[in-house]
């Protein structure tokens, strides 16, 4: 799946892709309640905290309040899909670990 969403002509799903796993603002893990959030393509995601364990579309959040220049970063195991992507439907989920996910698709955008 990775090798397809670099092609050329798939430039915009990665994006799509990649901001649906962002939300706007400076947000700390102890700032989470459960409920929904924007996501900064305006999708919702379903966030669940619970005897200090978080989890978002049901997966475990397992690093928390990772300050970088551009915002805080909790990590996931997985890239998760919105059900309402075309296109996306049927692919496998886990498809590379998020972070070389994210190298390598932001290297893809700046060009």
């Amino acid at each position: 799946m990775l090798r397809k969403l670099l092609l050329p002509e798939n430039k915009e799903k990665l994006r799509t892709l990649l901001l649906y796993h962002l939300v706007p603002g400076k947000v700390m893990a102890a700032d989470l309640t459960s409920g929904n959030v924007k996501t900064t393509n305006a999708e919702k995601a379903k966030i669940a905290v619970s005897r200090g364990k978080i989890e978002i579309e049901g997966n475990k959040v397992f690093s928390l309040d990772v300050v970088s220049k551009n915002g805080i970063l909790h990590t996931i195991g997985t890239v998760w899909i919105a059900d309402s992507y075309e296109g996306f439907a049927g692919l496998d989920k886990k498809i590379l670990e998020p972070a070389v996910v994210l190298g390598t698709a932001t290297q893809q955008l700046q060009s």
